[in-house]
């Protein structure tokens, strides 16, 4: 049985229990190649705030767009003070706390205190509509809402509402008399009065689904969840970009660029836990405007970048960006979200040459934050399964255990898999069996233990009876000059039951559709042919992090 976890334990590290799927010779299923690692018996502020009092006064955090910046020092004093006045307001472990904040320092230190005293986070997006809002806060009940005072209105329309009313934090008041500035006047020392609490029980970290598919789930991440997340990401042998830094050692401090969403999972890990935890500067943007992208890179620097493919294809293809003055210091461009076309991979490669930055790709989701990356990159894989990590390939309708080059639903376990989706016990249920997380995602592997991803089970579209990829549509209209991008859906047809249908924004406008059938034409089988129509559009309907929102195109 895995041992029971509490906040301050002093224990030694503990190997991830389990050790029988380390054993694990069951045909079909796939071991990661890399060393299972130690997980720390520790609350992940705990881990952060020892690493912090080494670090002191080297830079945490800077806005890209204020120059605002903490010292890990900084950082440290708020979370004792933003936990402190938590625990006064009452908190207790088990409270929650949505913080609907856009990228800016303050992001860090909140996330941090909340995690210290045993308050969920429930990271919200800023861009919400009310009637968005209202349904995210009512799932998860929040005691306390942390946001900027542009949002007033929206909170006064939406907390009425409410089950649980919040108390809201307005970060950027001024007023000294305001909740925010007590609470970071609260004395240090009401931190230590926290209690303990059980580390594999407890939920530190309530994401809402992006919803792309369907209506949004709270996918419940523990404390033990999030550390052993943090421990992987930072391992160097799985694919790991840069090693941990610590002063004095006469090497410049490595900086990491975010300007995808904190409130994102991908942008919470990898672009503030994980650079944080290991003595990382992280330079924040609050939004994407291409000036002021570009200004941040030619100023700052950053030695990595991980972003989305949209952002990605903008560093490739605008002639804007300039390796010699943008990318001068750029180490590595790591990507996630959705795999990245061939077309930008080629088109990067052309614009970094003769510069030694290394392209990388990974994959995720909110319930299982990382599963796999590359270490040597692969166009077109998104690399092998991190460290602690077993994945099996199954057949989507008999259940079977599949081998290499045979794609089918994916299904992962390891430290990092969420405990179940929030008060919803079917949709849990359904996405955990035996252990095992069905991911609802069709992968296959080849001979290399290199993974691929070939499209969501509800994205496939059933035409006469056959299966049809989007992607595989998608890439093959990308190689169509005149195409900026695409996005395939299927509709309903009275002839074949389903039938594709492609929404195109053009980069020519002499593409028609009647080019884009022919291009076609010989490339595919006929059913899957463009049967259900194309439409072209001036942008495609995008999530903050660059995913293209199917739900939206099916109603245009």
């Amino acid at each position: 049985m895995l041992i029971k976890c509490l906040l301050r334990g002093q224990r030694p590290l503990q190997k991830f229990v389990n050790r029988g799927l380390q054993q694990s010779s069951q045909p079909g299923v796939v071991k990661s190649i890399y060393s299972d690692l130690e997980i720390p018996d520790e609350n992940l502020c705990d881990f952060f705030l020892k690493r912090a009092a080494i670090r002191s006064d080297l830079p945490a955090i800077v806005c890209g767009y204020t120059g605002k910046s903490f010292t890990y020092t900084d950082i440290a004093q708020q979370i004792r003070k933003i936990g402190g006045g938590l625990l006064d307001s009452g908190h207790k472990v088990g409270s929650k706390a949505a913080i609907m904040l856009p990228n800016i320092p303050e992001f860090g230190p909140i996330l941090y205190a909340c995690l210290g005293i045993g308050t969920v986070i429930v990271p919200v997006s800023p861009m919400l509509t009310p009637s968005e809002l209202n349904r995210i806060l009512s799932l998860s009940k929040p005691d306390s809402v942390f946001t900027l005072k542009g949002m007033e209105g929206k909170m006064k329309e939406v907390i009425p509402n409410l089950p649980v009313k919040p108390q809201v934090f307005y970060v950027d008041e001024e007023n000294e008399q305001t909740a925010f500035k007590q609470l970071i006047k609260t004395e240090e020392s009401k931190f230590d009065s926290r209690e303990d609490f059980d580390l594999e029980e407890n939920i530190a970290i309530l994401p809402f689904s992006s919803g792309t598919t369907g209506l949004p789930k709270g996918v419940m991440l523990s404390h033990r969840n999030i550390m052993a997340n943090d421990v992987i990401l930072n391992c160097i042998e799985s694919g790991c970009a840069v090693e941990p830094y610590f002063p004095g050692t006469g090497e410049p401090q490595p900086s990491v660029y975010s300007v995808i969403p904190l409130y994102h999972i991908y942008g919470m890990t990898c672009n503030i836990i994980q650079p944080m935890s290991a003595g990382i500067k992280v330079v924040l943007l609050p939004k994407f405007e291409p000036e002021l992208f570009m200004n941040v890179l030619s100023t700052y620097k950053p030695n990595f970048l991980n972003l989305v493919p949209p952002l990605v294809s903008f560093i490739a293809h605008s002639p804007a960006i300039q390796r010699d003055v943008h990318l001068t210091n750029c180490r590595t461009i790591s990507s996630g979200g959705s795999p990245l076309g061939i077309h930008t991979i080629k088109a990067l490669e052309q614009k970094i040459h003769p510069f030694p930055i290394v392209i990388k790709e990974g994959f995720g989701m909110s319930e299982c934050p990382l599963v796999m990356r590359t270490k040597v990159f692969t166009p077109g894989s998104v690399g092998k399964i991190i460290n602690n990590t077993q994945v099996k390939i199954i057949d989507t309708e008999t259940g079977e255990m599949l081998g290499p080059n045979k794609p089918g639903e994916m299904c992962i376990k390891g430290p990092q898999v969420m405990k179940g989706y929030y008060e919803n016990e079917k949709e849990t249920k359904a996405a955990l069996k035996d252990g095992w997380l069905h991911t609802g995602d069709i992968l296959y592997y080849d001979e290399n233990m290199d993974f691929y991803v070939v499209d969501r089970i509800k994205d496939m579209i059933k035409v006469k009876g056959f299966q049809v990829s989007p992607t595989e549509l998608e890439d093959e209209i990308k190689n169509m000059k005149g195409i900026f991008e695409v996005s395939v859906i299927g509709v309903k047809h009275d002839k074949y039951g389903e039938a594709p249908k492609a929404f195109i924004v053009k980069s020519d406008p002499n593409v028609t559709e009647e080019l884009v059938h022919e291009w076609l034409k010989d490339k595919v089988v006929h059913y899957k042919q463009l049967s259900g129509g194309i439409v072209f559009l001036d942008e495609l309907p995008k999530s903050p992090t660059g995913k293209v929102l199917r739900k939206e195109l099916k109603q245009l």
